[in-house]
Order: C-alpha cells, then structure tokens, then sequence
C-alpha cells in the first residue's frame, strides 16, 4: 500500500515529513490516519500533529473523511479483521496556502471537521442498512467461523 511508517510516539520529526510532501507537491493522494490509528466508533479521538504541517509545506488541501463499516474480526494473527461493509463519506476541503498561519487553521478545523464526516457517514450506513444499523457497528464477531 506504500505506506510510509511514522513513529508517532517520538517528536515529529522533518524527516518524517519530507515524503509525504513531495508526493503530494507531485500531485499524490496522501491518507493520512491524524488520530495515529484504527479507532473503533462514532466518535474521533485525539489528532495527532503533522496534518497540518504536511498540507501547508506542501500547500496541498485537507479533505476529512467518515469511514464508517462493520469488520468481521478473527483470533489469526495473520489477519486480524476483514472489512463487511464500508461506508465513506468525504467532507469539504480544508483550504489551505503556505502562510505559517494557515497549520493551526487546519490543526483547530480538523477535529470538527472529521466529527461531522464520521457523523454523515454514520448516517449513511443507518439509511442504506436500516434504522440504528450503524449502533452495531465495530463490534464484530469472535471468529470467521461464525458466518461460515
């Protein structure tokens, strides 16, 4: 998936940062996971930095993204859960320039932003599989077995 390893534990560092950049400034789609990882439910947890700093560096827009969908979860250590059903649901663009300024716009619009495509996305998946669908979601079953 060329995905390109961060170590959201330490500072972020420049390093870190110099891929994403240039492939988005040769006109990439970079994803970006700001909460550092796989969250569970319909609500955002805390963002990561670096979003921001990568979109103004390479002054690249911002488009938030609700992803919202059922995994079938297994005890294999090979893999760990398949997806069933997704539901995405893409919010509008966070604008941005290479003003300095513009990293904390990003950094302050983004959580809101997310929480409202996650919200939308929820409400997608209620609409296409039934009233309070999305309530069941993320949950999973213990084993691939079970559906089988």
């Amino acid at each position: 998936m060329h995905a390109l390893p961060v170590n959201r534990d330490n500072a972020l560092k420049l390093s870190q940062i110099r891929e994403p950049i240039k492939l988005l400034q040769e006109g990439h789609i970079l994803g970006i996971a700001p909460e550092g990882r796989r969250v569970d439910g319909n609500k955002i947890a805390e963002l990561k930095r670096g979003v921001g700093l990568i979109a103004t560096k390479a002054n690249a827009q911002v488009v938030p993204v609700g992803i919202a969908g059922r995994n079938l979860r297994t005890k294999r250590r090979t893999l760990s859960f398949l997806p069933r059903s997704l539901h995405l649901h893409f919010g509008e663009p966070i604008l941005v320039d290479r003003e300095p300024s513009q990293q904390k716009t990003i950094e302050n619009r983004l959580p809101g932003a997310l929480q409202q495509a996650l919200n939308a996305a929820y409400q997608e998946y209620n609409e296409i599989h039934g009233k309070n669908a999305a309530a069941k979601l993320d949950y999973g079953l213990d084993s691939i077995e079970e559906t089988l």
